[in-house]
This record gives C-alpha cells, structure tokens and sequence, in this order.
C-alpha cells in the first residue's frame, strides 16, 4: 500500500500486486489493435487552455478518432471510443508512464455525451500485460456507461507494433462545462 501526502492532506492511494509466471505458461492477446493512423499523421493535440500547466504537459497527444479536451471541435467518434498516441516528453515508457495515460478517461467526456466537460478520477486501475521498447502508446478509450455524474471508463494501451501493453479502468465524477452552448459544435 502506497500513500501519498500533501502536508497532511492525503492526495493519493495505491496498491500493487505483482508475481512471476510459471514456465510453460500460455501467451494470448485476443485484443486486436485498432486501425488507425500513425502518430505522424495524427493532429497533434491540446486539451484546454491551460494544459502546459498540469499533468498534460508530461505527454504528447495526437489524435486518432473521436474528440479529446474539453473544446475539442474534432467530430464525436461514431463507435464512441477516442483513440489518442500518447508519447512521454521526458522518460521513457514503463508502468507508471501506462498507469498516468490511463489516467485521461475524462478528457473523453465530450465524445462520449456530446457536453463539453472534464472529469475527477475517484479511481485508477491498471494492468499491465506485457512492456515492450516503444515510443508511442496507442490509448483506445471508451465509457461505457455515466449514471448520477458517477462515468466508467476503460481504456487499452498498445505499443506501435500493436502489442498490448496493458488495461486500465477508472471511475470518474463527471463535471459539465458552464458553457455547454457549445456541446454539438
């Protein structure tokens, strides 16, 4: 168990479980990658004004499909899923960087309910399938369901070669945006 404080504010909690496998142990990825274009020829993206200020500056995003940010005017995605590449600035691609893109669930909310607004983790899980040597990470987002302000989401993490790197799913409170006017540009 992991806890972290701000003076004596907690600010965040984690647990971790980890093993070795057996030899002879089967491999599976079932999962097929989506189709998309390379990161190269993806918009490079911003997800609000102020980003460069929080946790989106650790991360280059580029889009796929879907809208991503909370004034995105891409077009909402018809299978309800935003695909994004994420790339670190600094470091490289391990479990933590994996455990932080999968934290943007709730940059997603406006493709998924068409309102412009963002999103309050309550939880994050991660797990981590298999890490391989990549710069790129593939986020294949999706919610699911958003009952009472309470989103679900889920999203999976592929290498450039299509490996998948790992699942994540996260609760978030969903928060509209004051000008939701704006909600079907």
């Amino acid at each position: 168990m992991l806890t972290g404080h701000v003076g004596e504010s907690v600010v965040l909690r984690g647990l971790a479980a980890s093993g070795s496998r057996p030899a002879g142990a089967p491999d599976l990825q079932a999962m097929p990658t989506p189709d998309v274009p390379s990161p190269q020829e993806c918009t490079l993206v911003r997800a609000y004004d102020e980003a460069e200020l929080d946790v989106h500056q650790l991360v280059e995003i580029r889009l796929a499909s879907g809208r991503f940010g909370v004034f995105s005017k891409a077009p909402r995605s018809a299978d309800s899923r935003v695909r994004v590449w994420m790339r670190p600035q600094l470091g490289q691609i391990d479990a933590a960087m994996l455990g932080l893109m999968a934290d943007f669930v709730g940059s997603t909310l406006s493709n998924a309910v068409g309102l412009r607004g963002g999103a309050g983790s309550l939880d994050n899980t991660l797990r981590v399938v298999r890490l391989v040597p990549t710069r790129w990470v593939l986020c294949d987002i999706a919610i699911p369901a958003i009952a009472d302000g309470i989103g679900h989401g889920r999203v999976d993490l592929f290498a450039e070669d299509g490996t998948l790197l790992a699942l994540a799913g996260q609760t978030f409170l969903a928060r509209p945006h004051p000008s939701q006017a704006a909600s079907s540009a």
